[in-house]
């Protein structure tokens, strides 16, 4: 082939080039080998400790950072005492806006009165209801309890159906007509162990303070869970609620509490202990108290964890006691993302509840962890 001209010869030369430069790669590629599974092996690390900045100003610890530089928190080198009962002031204004609504609705004329057929613990039982204004499912209630030797009233509100011990309950006037209620004494007398009454009953006996003698429980229905009031027999013509805790938030989980086991209410009669799950959305809390001898009925905490769910994971307060009403140890645990967690830890020292130490904890692998100093 004969390239008269420059041209030619150039576009000859672009096109060898080409071909040689395909070639190469080629080869490249067909030579290239794949990796030995040992190296990917080699490549897997111990997950990184995420990156913490830790400063200290008076009482207060900040604490900032994480793989995405958005973990913010400040804790207390004191911990402030907690308490579970509400104050005096609040007490106070509670029961007069109590007393307030009792009597508003007591009075009103829209009532009925309904005798149950049949002896209860021993007690003869009959109860006038006022049912709230256009409506015959709650209201205030005033139960009559009268045996050989006892005669007294308890004052209640009611959110139940009366229309499984009434018959033709719709038709029920509330003009103060009196009627008959069907109700099973073995659906409301119950020994020791866990068995409570239908979430439905009007009431039921139980002893819940271990000291062998029932106590009358009135149900009060929530979502997806019962609360109980709870009054003790104090003698022949009175008997008192029962306010202090565990008694003022007495509840019947429906559902597990989140890390935990038990439902609900769980009493333990040959330990004495009464312990509450109470899950309230992506909030929950766990109760444990115990009798104490030296206090006659009263019960004594043991331990109290509330927390709540996020995104990030699980971030709850776990306090312990060893006395009445006094925090020994307090744990409290902040996920900084789905794996990483800040835990304080609180001990008591003299009259004080004092930091004693910050961790760094790895959820997956407990082994992963560090201290954060902050001294």
């Amino acid at each position: 082939m004969k390239i008269n001209t420059h041209k030619g010869m150039f576009f000859l030369c672009i096109v060898v080039c080409l071909v040689m430069l395909s070639c190469t790669k080629r080869q490249t590629v067909s030579h290239r080998r794949p990796a030995h599974p040992a190296a990917k092996a080699k490549v897997a690390k111990t997950p990184a400790f995420p990156n913490l900045s830790v400063s200290k100003l008076k009482d207060t610890i900040k604490i900032r950072g994480g793989f995405y530089n958005d973990f913010d928190l400040v804790i207390f080198t004191n911990y402030k005492e907690y308490t579970f009962e509400p104050t005096k002031q609040e007490q106070e204004a509670e029961e007069k806006d109590r007393i307030k609504r009792r009597n508003k609705r007591l009075n009103s004329p829209r009532c009925a009165h309904f005798f149950f057929d049949g002896t209860y613990n021993g007690y003869k039982v009959d109860v006038v209801i006022h049912p709230e204004p256009d409506y015959a499912f709650t209201g205030m209630a005033r139960y009559h309890f009268k045996n050989r030797t006892h005669n007294f009233y308890i004052e209640t509100g009611f959110t139940w159906f009366w229309d499984r011990y009434v018959e033709d309950y719709d038709k029920v006037s509330f003009k103060g007509e009196r009627y008959h209620a069907k109700l099973d004494e073995k659906n409301v007398v119950f020994g020791e162990g866990n068995e409570f009454a239908d979430p439905h009953a009007p009431f039921f006996f139980k002893d819940v303070d271990f000291d062998g003698e029932c106590e009358i429980l009135f149900c009060g229905r929530g979502y997806n869970r019962s609360y109980y009031s709870v009054f003790k027999i104090l003698g022949p013509k009175r008997a008192e609620i029962m306010i202090d805790n565990p008694y003022g938030n007495f509840v019947q989980a429906m559902r597990n509490s989140p890390g935990d086991d038990s439902v609900g209410l769980h009493l333990d009669y040959k330990q004495k202990t009464i312990t509450i799950n109470e899950p309230l959305g992506t909030d929950y809390s766990h109760d444990v108290w115990q009798r104490n001898p030296k206090s006659g009925n009263r019960l004594k905490p043991m331990k109290h964890i509330e927390g709540i769910h996020t995104f990030r994971g699980a971030s709850f307060t776990k306090y312990e006691y060893l006395k009445d009403n006094e925090i020994t140890h307090v744990e409290e645990f902040y996920p900084i993302d789905t794996i990483w967690s800040v835990i304080a830890r609180y001990k008591k020292i003299k009259k004080a509840v004092k930091l004693v130490k910050l961790e760094l904890v790895n959820s997956k692998d407990k082994k992963l962890r560090r201290t954060i100093q902050y001294k």
